[in-house]
């Protein structure tokens, strides 16, 4: 159940990080995108299917951002994004045990180049469809597992770094794309997109939680260094 649980983590962390690294032009600089996850020809299994997330909720303003997703058995899981400091903190309630861990930008290094984290080619193309009412141009993402079709709108102004980015060099916010892991893929795609008041607050760790390092995690999963 640890390996299990901490492969989720670490593949969640990969998705989320998918939507963090991009600098946009004009429109909406502040709101929250609802992307529903599916898991095309999945075979997973049961136990870790049911813990797989469905949803994920990502709030973003100025040079910060928030990605919610809620898992199975009692499991939910925050990542904010302080793209100012290059830190990444996530938050983890896992049947009422809460806990924080930061990631500074050699961690999140470290941690895509430990799963297998690599570069990929971005080719643009002319294509275009609209998804969660937002035109949106096609990009052909191609890696080590293969290709895939990715959909971005240049109108969500989100601003920031390649600090956290899987797809540095796409000039635009993605609304439907993939991620691949250990011969599953989770895909995303934008149902609601609004440009609603962020309050800053919801970018702060909760006083109810624990905040531990990197180290501590990877012990609590089996894991080392």
């Amino acid at each position: 159940m640890k390996k299990c649980k901490k492969s989720l983590l670490l593949f969640v962390l990969i998705a989320a990080s998918a939507l963090s690294g991009y600098v946009h032009a004009q429109k909406i600089n502040e709101g929250k995108v609802v992307f529903e996850i599916s898991y095309p020809d999945a075979d997973i299994p049961d136990e870790q299917m049911a813990m797989m997330p469905t949803e994920s909720i990502m709030f973003f303003k100025n040079n910060q951002s928030r990605v919610e997703m809620k898992m199975g058995m009692g499991m939910n899981q925050v990542m904010i994004f302080d793209n100012k400091n290059k830190i990444m903190t996530m938050l983890m309630d896992m049947m009422g045990s809460k806990t924080a861990v930061k990631f500074d930008e050699q961690d999140i290094k470290k941690q895509k180049e430990k799963e297998g984290g690599g570069d990929y080619e971005i080719k643009k193309t002319d294509e275009t469809k609209e998804i969660a009412g937002y035109k949106c141009k096609k990009a052909v993402v191609t890696g080590k597992d293969g290709s895939f079709d990715l959909y971005y709108t240049e109108d969500i102004a989100y601003k920031n770094g390649d600090w956290i980015s899987e797809y540095k060099g796409l000039e635009g916010f993605p609304l439907q794309y993939k991620i691949s892991k250990n011969n599953v893929t989770m895909e995303l795609t934008a149902k609601n997109v609004s440009g609603e008041k962020v309050d800053e607050t919801i970018f702060s760790i909760p006083s109810e939680y624990k905040l531990m390092t990197l180290e501590d995690l990877q012990k609590m999963y089996g894991g080392g260094k």
